[in-house]
């Protein structure tokens, strides 16, 4: 049984075709839904590119009719409508002048865990935590990470050898730009 077949298109796709079914219960294989959309694409036109692009329900150990659909007609039509209806062709590269965003002030302080702003030199803002966190440089866009602080050693430490390090949040500061 089809819901919807015939052509497609998406923003600037105009050459889609896509079919949307639900196949009959059998002996050995449960009743699926089976929607697939194609885009044959414009040859040199990298924002219509070739698409395929599939759903299936009912789906165990990648084979379809393993399992019974969790999902009604209407829900997977409404699944299969908001995936594809989401869509876009983005461009892979930007213009010369976007492409330089403007630079984070020196200075610039973020904690362990935040997302780095800023490609460039990063060192410990407070000075006494300066020798466990050496200045180092980080992209923009890396995590920024944990101080490792040595921790107060236990008898069995001591026996051992040992000093027990811990990772504790820091405070970064931006120090120097990368060039």
């Amino acid at each position: 049984m089809y819901f919807r077949r015939g052509p497609r298109q998406i923003h600037d796709w105009l050459n889609g075709y896509e079919a949307l079914s639900r196949s009959p219960e059998q002996a050995d294989m449960r009743s699926i839904h089976d929607f697939v959309m194609d885009f044959k694409g414009v040859v040199g036109d990298s924002y219509k590119p070739y698409a395929d692009i599939r759903m299936q329900t009912g789906v165990a150990d990648n084979l379809a009719g393993a399992v019974k659909p969790s999902l009604t007609d209407e829900e997977a039509v409404a699944v299969w409508d908001a995936i594809t209806s989401t869509i876009r062709v983005r461009p892979t590269t930007t213009k010369a002048s976007a492409q330089q965003a403007p630079r984070k002030p020196l200075g610039e302080r973020l904690v362990s865990g935040r997302t780095c702003s800023q490609t460039g030199w990063w060192q410990a803002a407070e000075p006494e935590a300066a020798h466990t966190l050496p200045r180092r440089r980080i992209e923009a866009g890396a995590t920024m990470p944990m101080a490792v602080v040595p921790g107060k050693p236990t008898l069995w430490d001591k026996l051992k050898g040992e000093q027990p390090r811990h990772q504790v949040a820091a405070v970064w500061q931006l120090v120097a730009y990368e060039d």
